[in-house]
C-alpha cells in the first residue's frame, strides 16, 4: 500500500499470502473493530504523519503497532474485558517504508506469555535480522519510499 508520506510493504513465504494479508483475514473474522481502527491508523500515518518511530512499539529488533500510547475505542469483539488489544509486527525502515508482517490479539504482559502473539513476535525478529544483514550488505537498498531489489531478494528463516 503506497500512501503520501509511506509505502508498506509486506513478505510472502513460498506459496503463501503475505503475513499482512493472512493478519487482515485472521482478524476480520474476530477482532474487526480493533481491525478497523488499526489500518486508520496505519492510513494517518502512511498519509498524514509519515513512519515516525513514536507511532511505533519497540520490540527487540523489530517493531509493533499500535504504540503504547494508542488506546483502542472499541473493545474487543470476543473479549471485552481484554486491556492489550491487537498487535500488528513491523520493521520501521524509514519514515516512508514499513514492512507489514503478521500480529493477532495479545492476551498478557509479557509476549513470551502470550500463545497467540509469541510465534508473530520471534518471526518479527528472525525477518528483522535477515532485512537488516540485506541492508547492511547492500543486497537491498531503499530510496525514498522505494525498497529496490526486494522483489529478487529471497532468505531462509
Amino acid at each position: 500500500m503506497e500512501f503520501k508520506r509511506v509505502k508498506y510493504y509486506s513478505i510472502a513465504f513460498e506459496d503463501h499470502n503475505s503475513e499482512f494479508l493472512d493478519f487482515q483475514q485472521r482478524m476480520r473474522q474476530s477482532h474487526k473493530t480493533q481491525l478497523g481502527e488499526l489500518v486508520t491508523l496505519l492510513y494517518e500515518i502512511g498519509e498524514l504523519y509519515g513512519a515516525k518511530t513514536n507511532f511505533f512499539r519497540d520490540e527487540r529488533k523489530a517493531d509493533a503497532l499500535p504504540p503504547e500510547s494508542f488506546q483502542y475505542l472499541g473493545q474487543d469483539d470476543q473479549d471485552p474485558e481484554n486491556p492489550y488489544g491487537l498487535r500488528l509486527y513491523c520493521l520501521r525502515i524509514t519514515e516512508s517504508i514499513v514492512i507489514l508482517l503478521n500480529g493477532d490479539l495479545k492476551t498478557a504482559e509479557k509476549v513470551d506469555d502470550c500463545e497467540n502473539c509469541k510465534r508473530h513476535f520471534q518471526l518479527a525478529n528472525k525477518v528483522a535480522t535477515k532485512i537488516e544483514e540485506a541492508i547492511r550488505e547492500k543486497w537491498i537498498t531503499h530510496n525514498g519510499k522505494q525498497l529496490i531489489d526486494i522483489d529478487s531478494f529471497e532468505f531462509e528463516i
